[in-house]
């Protein structure tokens, strides 16, 4: 009986190892999600802080602002869209990080004793993950696409609308201040 007992440990205490293990990956990624939406949270106040920075550079008030004003705001503005690249970049790689550590905790789940080595090219594979991955995955790539909308294109248009706005309002009035916005615009 002794033997049954010490042979039966080794097997629990692995059993338990690898609980602990995929537990541990699983709360790192849920860790990472959560700092990561964390980070998304700050992004999009600096974002809305950058469209209200556009939006007063472009008020009529402005126009009648000292150039000097007009010009910190503006290259304010600028600075802010290139720390929004970077932000938007980092918060990119945190989302990647959060897919790797939740593909990890999959594998380390998985009772099969052939499945191979998890990769991000295996993650997009639909027969080497189950339908709830592929599920989530497909959640996380619309999320990534609706941001890339929302601070791409959806901006660029924006700020051109705006720019466009505001070149109507001062034509008539400033036609040198509207040949500067033009240049700015093209």
């Amino acid at each position: 009986m002794p033997k049954t007992t010490t042979a039966g440990t080794p097997a629990i205490n692995l059993e338990r190892i690898q609980a602990q293990a995929t537990d541990t990956v699983r709360r790192d990624a849920r860790r990472v999600r959560d700092l990561a939406d964390r980070y998304r949270g700050e992004y999009r106040e600096r974002l809305e802080e950058w469209v209200h920075l556009r939006t007063r550079l472009e008020s009529p008030g402005t126009t009648r602002a000292a150039a000097s004003t007009v010009e910190r705001l503006r290259t304010r503005h600028e600075e802010m869209g290139r720390e929004l690249g970077g932000l938007r970049d980092r918060l990119k790689r945190l989302d990647a990080a959060t897919r790797q550590l939740e593909l990890v905790a999959t594998y380390l789940a998985s009772p099969e004793p052939g499945t191979s080595e998890p990769s991000l090219t295996e993650a997009d594979d639909p027969h080497s993950v189950g339908p709830l991955r592929i599920i989530q995955a497909q959640e996380a790539e619309r999320q990534r696409l609706a941001e890339e909308i929302h601070d791409g294109p959806a901006q660029v248009l924006t700020n051109a609308i705006f720019q466009v706005e505001y070149l109507d309002r001062v034509l008539d009035d400033s036609p040198r201040t509207a040949h500067a916005e033009l240049s700015f615009l093209r």
